[in-house]
């Protein structure tokens, strides 16, 4: 007999309340979830399409000539394991800076 009053009322009155209320709420859950996706996607790409070109060797070379400061990194330094090493020579000069070689840095923070 409930089945048959609901039905009386769907065919009256249309769609329920409470139909109406869950669609708003799926409509609702669905758009945020595109928008917090939209946004996450523009802060990892955003960087690397704005990413300026990389220098010319010449340019890397007259860079390294004019460093103040030099230190090099080894993955045998205190500190260092499998997921946190480098590799490389580090050049400083009063404006720049400059990095030759593998940096492996990983963050679950």
């Amino acid at each position: 007999m409930e089945v048959l009053a609901a039905l009386v009322q769907y065919l009256r009155y249309g769609r329920t309340a409470g139909y109406k209320m869950r669609r708003l709420i799926f409509w609702a859950t669905t758009h945020v979830a595109a928008l917090a996706v939209g946004f996450a996607l523009g802060i990892y790409v955003l960087p690397i399409l704005t990413a300026p070109d990389a220098p010319d060797a010449k340019k890397l070379q007259e860079t390294a000539q004019g460093a103040l400061f030099t230190a090099e990194f080894t993955r045998e330094l205190r500190g260092s394991d499998f997921l946190h090493w480098g590799e490389g020579r580090v050049r400083w000069s009063h404006f720049v800076g400059q990095l030759g070689g593998l940096v492996k840095v990983y963050s679950a923070h």
